[in-house]
């Protein structure tokens, strides 16, 4: 056996050893599913016996400051975008005048007429306070060209991991009741040409802050109140006072334009990302 036969082996040899090892450690050192149980939070669980490593979802409400109230899903919609593409949208409230969310996660799930779960699909977002974007609480959460085989026909949204924040101890920003980011100039219809529907606006960052990034949604309605179409977009660096015209799109929309009875339009931007505020020069 030459040196080289002889490295390998022994190599071999304490790699099986520190597997073992890693084992046994791992055998003596894991969390007990009992401790899923014992009303202690601990072993990294969100809350008391739940979350983690706890196979048990925490409830809507943990560590929701005394003073706030929890999120409102107003309802949510499948529309159809394409040959077996769906966008998935739900209208939310956040009926709190100072305190949003820098974060939390959601989930769409998606069930088909025999109410067998065909999706699951999940991502974050923010909230802000009511009044600071639109004059209302509505947010609009949108994923887009959701493909599936068969056809989608009921959804719900779920929330978890609230990150509650203050908006007056993060910026000194205006009263809550103003917008941040105005749109005004909205126009919307059919470019024949390029075959599509188009919305369009301008926005206006009334504020005396410069943002990195501003979010749009545009969701059309019909004269029942039903949704036709959604879609989003973003402008970034957008200086104080300042702003940028925007135009969302949506190609070959099978819609007569005598259904459509209006366009929700809404913008704006997380204050409570302090990665979200630039220096202007």
């Amino acid at each position: 056996m030459n040196s080289l036969q002889r490295f390998v082996k022994k190599s071999v040899i304490v790699l099986i050893l520190l597997l073992i090892i890693g084992g046994i450690v791992y055998i003596f050192t894991r969390p007990e599913e009992d401790l899923c149980f014992d009303g202690i939070k601990n072993n990294g669980e969100a809350g008391v016996d739940c979350g983690g490593f706890c196979d048990v979802e925490c409830p809507e409400n943990l560590n929701l400051p005394e003073e706030v109230n929890l999120l409102e899903t107003n309802w949510v919609k499948i529309v159809k975008d394409g040959e077996n593409t769906y966008d998935l949208i739900a209208s939310v409230s956040n009926d709190n005048e100072r305190w949003g969310l820098s974060k939390v996660k959601y989930r769409f799930l998606v069930y088909d007429a025999n109410g067998k779960l065909m999706s699951d699909v999940s991502n974050s977002v923010y909230f802000m306070p009511r009044g600071i974007t639109s004059g209302d609480d509505i947010k609009y959460i949108m994923e887009n060209n959701i493909h599936f085989d068969d056809t989608p026909v009921s959804a719900e949204i779920k929330f978890s991991s609230y990150n509650w924040k203050e908006v007056e101890t993060t910026r000194e920003l205006r009263a809550l009741n103003k917008d941040i980011v105005e749109i005004s100039e909205k126009a919307n219809g059919f470019d024949e040409e390029m075959n599509l529907y188009f919305a369009r606006g301008t926005t206006k960052n009334t504020s005396k802050y410069a943002f990195a990034k501003v979010d749009i949604v545009a969701v059309i309605f019909d004269n029942n109140g039903d949704v036709l179409a959604v879609g989003k977009t973003d402008q970034l660096t957008i200086s104080a006072g300042g702003g940028w015209g925007f135009l969302i799109s949506w190609k070959d929309l099978d819609i007569d334009e005598g259904r459509i009875s209006y366009i929700d339009y809404k913008a704006e931007t997380n204050v409570f990302n302090p990665d979200n505020f630039f220096e202007e020069d």
